[in-house]
């Protein structure tokens, strides 16, 4: 595609309104080929630029509450869990946490929203843990693979377990390609945005 706009751009400075007896240059086709020659020369994509960097974590994120007033911006939660479960284990750390009790409230709530995740599934299926940075920041560097991506206790500066889930949401991480996720938590409830 860059070979096709390299030629046109030869095409159109042969067409030079400064030069007598040419034909000016529509200024739209002058601006399609700018922007056609800037996609050309960009670096990529987020996702393949950070793939190529060597240093940068597999997944980064930031969770924030979601301001249900549209002017005021949504704003970092600086406490709350972040837990990566292997999606090999989701069914059976399922199973095990309904063994004990009956799901929260009616049982319409989806996979573990509203469980409390304690001792001994905690050590057990919870492959990494992070607490959220000030900034509502949170940056894993696991093995490519299926996960379940959890957030709970947001606003809650409790230590963990045991971990009351608000949420969670299937990811895959590729070899060498980072991802970032954008989560939000508010009157719509916990949405996982990538980005």
């Amino acid at each position: 595609m860059c070979r096709v706009i390299n030629e046109t751009m030869k095409i159109l400075e042969s067409y030079s309104p400064l030069l007598p007896g040419r034909e000016p240059v529509p200024c739209r086709a002058v601006v399609w080929v700018i922007a056609l020659a800037l996609a050309c020369s960009s670096p990529g994509t987020p996702d393949e630029v950070q793939g190529e960097r060597a240093d940068a974590p597999a997944l980064q994120g930031k969770v924030l509450h979601d301001s249900d007033i549209q002017l005021t911006p949504d704003s970092p939660y600086s406490s709350g869990h972040v837990v990566l479960i292997r999606e090999a284990d989701w069914q059976p750390l399922r199973d095990s946490l309904s063994k004990g009790s009956p799901p929260p409230g009616d049982g319409s709530r989806p996979g573990l929203v509203g469980r409390l995740l304690a001792e001994p599934e905690f050590s057990q299926f919870v492959n990494v843990h992070q607490t959220l940075s000030e900034e509502g920041d949170f940056t894993f560097d696991p093995p490519p693979g299926h996960y379940r991506l959890c957030v709970g206790h947001l606003g809650d500066e409790r230590p963990v377990p045991p971990l009351l889930i608000f949420g969670c949401h299937e990811i895959f991480i590729r070899e060498g390609i980072s991802s970032y996720w954008r989560i939000t938590f508010g009157e719509a409830g916990l949405r996982f945005h990538s980005q």
